[in-house]
């Protein structure tokens, strides 16, 4: 690994609807809660699922 956090990575179970809970909860974690989940389509056949996660607040 590169200089990622240690909970960068992680293992997909197998089971689409336990592995979309837990890249939602990636997915808000990652993002402060702006964004609360992850836009695909898990099948028993997904294998890998790169991501990232970019937000910016800003003040007016």
């Amino acid at each position: 690994m590169g200089g990622e956090p240690a909970d960068a990575h992680g293992v997909l179970t197998g089971d689409p609807r336990t592995d979309h809970r837990a890249l939602d909860a990636w997915t808000v974690k990652r993002t402060g809660g702006l964004i609360d989940l992850m836009p695909l389509t898990l099948t028993e056949d997904t294998q890998m699922v790169p991501a990232s996660a970019l937000t910016l607040r800003t003040q007016g």
